[in-house]
C-alpha cells in the first residue's frame, strides 16, 4: 500500500531507510543520502508544538512529530512547547492534511 493510501486511511507512516537508519520526510521512495529504496512503517503520532500562527479562526501549527516537523492545523489552542498528537490524518482534494490537539496524556 502507498504512502497516500495509507494517509487516506488516517494511518501515519513515514519512509524510512534502513541502510542509512534514518526517517525521510517528506516521503520518497528512495532515500535522499544513499538512493537506497525506502519502507513505509507506522510513525509515533506524539510530539511538540513548536510554532502556531491563526488566521480567520483557524490556527495553522508546525509540530515536531519524532524527528521530522509537519505543518497542519491545530484543533485547539496550547503554548508552543506543548505537548500534542496528530488528532487526524489523509487527503483531501488531493491534498495531504494534518490536524493536531494536546496531548493530555
Amino acid at each position: 500500500m502507498s504512502f497516500e493510501e495509507r494517509l487516506q486511511r488516517g494511518e501515519f507512516c513515514v519512509a524510512y531507510c534502513h541502510n542509512c537508519k534514518i526517517v525521510v520526510w517528506p516521503h520518497l521512495h528512495l532515500c535522499n543520502q544513499c538512493f537506497s529504496a525506502t519502507e513505509l512503517v507506522p510513525h509515533t503520532t506524539h510530539g511538540t508544538l513548536t510554532e502556531y500562527s491563526s488566521r480567520d479562526g483557524i490556527i495553522f501549527c508546525i509540530c515536531r512529530v519524532g524527528e521530522i516537523h509537519i505543518m497542519g492545523r491545530l484543533l485547539s489552542w496550547c503554548a508552543e512547547g506543548s505537548p500534542v498528537r496528530i488528532a487526524r490524518c489523509g487527503i483531501d482534494g488531493g491534498v495531504p492534511f494534518f490536524e493536531f490537539e494536546p496531548d493530555h496524556g
